[in-house]
């Protein structure tokens, strides 16, 4: 219990950093600037029309390729310094026992998938707060426009979200909602773990050129080269698409369920673990000023 505590104690060192770290103002600032380029017209157009809109825009604003790998691009960014070490670490490893400072930046990035989605959802929510009422249905303005998407341009707007109709019939709102979430945080970690396993075993920069080569590889395989280079089954591989229920089976034919994501996510996440463990374990860090 004493060590489970020293480690909690390390993870909020890493919390308590936020405030004077540029890193997360960046990641803040490009959150807030594209949910306004993603939600600003929606607002005017509830405003317009004199119309309310209900919370549950999450599913599709992460259902573009765009869009999505904006969004692992803030999550590399988040965790680009992993492990996080700065010239204070040292004397956090003594006190804390260098194992127990090991698992609070693995519990650091576990709560941190945890809470960047809820921010990133509850920065959109705060666009449309204007026009936002709580509803269990997807409410009339979602509906309309997934059943006609130019009804903005009558108010000289562009709204730059896509309601695909199928979706809007087949699927409960708070269910895709909260599975879209659920998605996004388990993503989250394993995009985390990725960099802490590449930083650790190879070099401090190694976990970021990983996570890049996964997204190339993930917005190659979700559009028209990858495609067209192998057949429309490679989507299925497009870790990217794994964040949005829309481009998980039933709704996309031809792809892995979202129990079979879970599955796949689930079992690499304890194996880079250990093996982050195994090799921070033995090797010697280098702590760098301003390196969070």
């Amino acid at each position: 219990m004493d060590n489970f505590r020293k480690s909690v104690c390390c993870a909020m060192v890493n919390f308590r950093k936020w405030h004077h770290s540029p890193t997360m103002y960046a990641v803040w600032a490009v959150m807030l600037l594209f949910a306004w380029y993603t939600h600003g017209d929606l607002t005017r157009f509830c405003m317009e029309a004199n119309m309310t809109i209900s919370p549950w825009v999450l599913p599709f604003y992460i259902a573009s390729g765009n869009y999505m790998i904006m969004y692992v691009g803030m999550v590399i960014l988040l965790f680009a310094a992993a492990p996080f070490t700065d010239l204070q670490s040292p004397f956090v490893q003594i006190r804390t026992g260098r194992l127990n400072w090991f698992w609070g930046q693995v519990l650091y990035i576990l709560l941190t998938a945890i809470v960047f989605p809820l921010m990133l959802y509850a920065s959109q929510l705060l666009i449309l707060a204007p026009a936002v009422r709580w509803s269990t249905d997807w409410g009339g303005v979602i509906r309309s426009l997934a059943m006609d998407a130019s009804l903005p341009q009558k108010y000289g707007l562009q709204v730059a979200l896509y309601f695909p109709k199928a979706v809007i019939q087949n699927c409960e709102a708070i269910p895709l909602t909260m599975q879209t979430l659920g998605l996004m945080m388990v993503n989250t970690a394993m995009i985390g773990f990725i960099i802490l396993l590449f930083n650790v075993t190879i070099h401090k920069i190694g976990g970021v050129c990983a996570a890049c080569a996964l997204l190339s590889w993930s917005a190659m395989t979700s559009h028209g080269i990858g495609i067209m280079l192998f057949t429309e089954a490679i989507r299925r591989y497009a870790v990217c698409l794994w964040l949005n229920p829309q481009w998980l089976a039933p709704l996309s034919k031809g792809c892995f369920t979202i129990g079979q994501v879970l599955a796949i996510q689930l079992t690499l996440i304890p194996i880079m673990i250990a093996i982050s463990a195994a090799v921070f374990y033995r090797k010697d860090i280098v702590f760098e000023k301003g390196s969070f």
